[in-house]
């Protein structure tokens, strides 16, 4: 069984990565549930493993087909020699396999995103299903190209076809450098939400302690102050996806969190005590009507950096003034904007991040895709190599003879798997219905002896 072992892990690699990209597109799922016999869900469990088999089912019944044209393409090459070389060229990973090579391939993927869109597994899997794409345009266009002898004017209209490929490969390009460019501005905006989750906490940390040195912990701002850290140190250690999800959709979402729902008194109340010891703190002295004496920097008492409030002025600003270039104990106004600013940038990443996750994964179809066109520009020159251009017409009629043979002998095969499929099921609906009159029967014979 050895000897069979990279050709199964061949496989085997190959489903992970088909399932992870139709997991990535919302077409398949890891996931599965158990019902009883009334219908109802009983149980639910995740399994890449059964979620793959049906996928290594299909691959090795393909590969055997890819071998039998493998072999095919190679007599059309080189007749019996040609057979013999693919041959002993489709045995390597047996003999590797009966020297334990297997073990030093990391065949599996180190992780597995189940119903997300964020791997696209190993790349040894990326490598087998990109191999037997080559495989499989190569063969084609080498039996095609023996069978109808299309000539030069083929191989260059194919190249038509290459070129193409090749420049929608330069555009895949493109867009991956901008979806790495979105990834940077998404980490850039995470450093930024800490740093001002930390700054904000800061303030909000002196003005607390403002409160018991001062002894108003009664006042609203300051039961605000207390119990609003918890959100500051969540936001600290947030990631994006869950700052989109909890952050705040406006500044009410800061002032009255979830634990502490507060009315919009309340709110204007918290504010305007902030504000009283702004002016309390940092006081500006107007030395005339253009010009104020603002207060001397200090521990408490600081110019806000520009960076925390780079935030769209709104209506209530006439009230409660950002004051950008004055000096602040807490520059809330600023700072609770610029937390909503951040989740709905998060908000737009998101949504972009999404789509190209998404788009990714049909670009790995693609290659795919790509690895076939590339195996038949192979084949091109394999056919121009080894003077297929010259084969007799005798060579011709015997290759068409031999798909032939193959086609009916596939057609057959099939015909008595669906012959056999159809016996089975008339046999079932024939005891079906046995089992139905019987019991119909019996029925009746229990309602006479009442």
């Amino acid at each position: 069984m050895s000897f069979f072992t990279m050709y199964v892990l061949f496989l085997y690699s190959a489903a992970y990565n088909i399932q992870q990209s139709l997991e990535g597109l919302g077409l398949s799922s890891s996931n599965f549930v158990v019902y009883n016999k009334d219908g109802i869900l009983i149980d639910s469990y995740w399994s890449t493993s059964e979620a793959v088999v049906s996928i290594f089912s299909i691959l090795i019944i393909y590969f055997l087909f890819l071998c039998v044209l493998l072999l095919f393409s190679g007599y059309i090459l080189g007749r019996k020699k040609g057979v013999f070389i693919t041959l002993i060229i489709m045995l390597i990973p047996g003999f590797l396999g009966l020297m334990d090579c297997a073990k030093y391939i990391n065949w599996l993927p180190d992780k597995y995103i189940i119903n997300g869109t964020g791997f696209l597994g190993s790349g040894i899997g990326l490598f087998s299903i990109v191999f037997m794409g080559m495989l499989t345009g190569w063969t084609i266009i080498i039996i095609v190209y023996s069978l109808f002898l299309f000539g030069e004017r083929f191989r260059q209209s194919y190249d038509i076809l290459w070129y193409s490929s090749a420049l929608l490969a330069g555009v895949f390009f493109v867009s991956d450098t901008s979806t790495n460019l979105n990834l940077k501005e998404s980490n850039e905006t995470l450093v930024e939400l800490r740093l001002t989750s930390r700054y904000f906490l800061e303030q909000v940390q002196k003005y607390e302690s403002y409160c018991i040195n001062n002894a108003i912990p009664e006042r609203e701002s300051c039961h605000w102050a207390s119990e609003i850290q918890q959100l500051f140190h969540e936001y600290l250690t947030s990631s994006p996806k869950i700052y989109t999800f909890f952050g705040p959709s406006s500044i009410n979402d800061i002032y009255s969190p979830l634990w502490h729902k507060r009315t919009a008194e309340q709110i204007f109340t918290i504010r305007t005590e902030l504000k009283a010891y702004n002016n309390q703190v940092c006081p500006s002295n107007k030395i005339n009507e253009n010009f104020d004496k603002l207060p001397t920097i200090s521990s408490t008492c600081q110019s806000i950096p520009i960076v925390f409030c780079n935030v769209a002025k709104t209506k209530d600003n006439d009230i409660f003034p950002l004051d950008v270039f004055g000096k602040q104990a807490i520059a809330n106004e600023c700072l609770t904007k610029k937390l909503v600013r951040l989740k709905n940038k998060f908000e737009k990443l998101e949504k972009i991040t999404s789509q190209n996750a998404k788009e990714k994964h049909l670009k790995w179809f693609y290659y795919i895709v790509f690895s076939i066109i590339i195996g038949g520009k192979i084949a091109n020159t394999t056919t121009k190599l080894f003077g297929v251009d010259n084969q007799s017409r005798h060579d011709r009629i015997f290759f068409i003879c031999w798909l032939i043979k193959i086609g009916n002998f596939i057609f057959k095969l099939i015909k008595k798997i669906v012959d056999f499929v159809k016996k089975g099921v008339s046999f079932f609906l024939n005891n079906l219905k046995k089992s139905f009159f019987q019991f119909v029967t019996l029925f009746k014979i229990c309602k006479k002896d009442k």
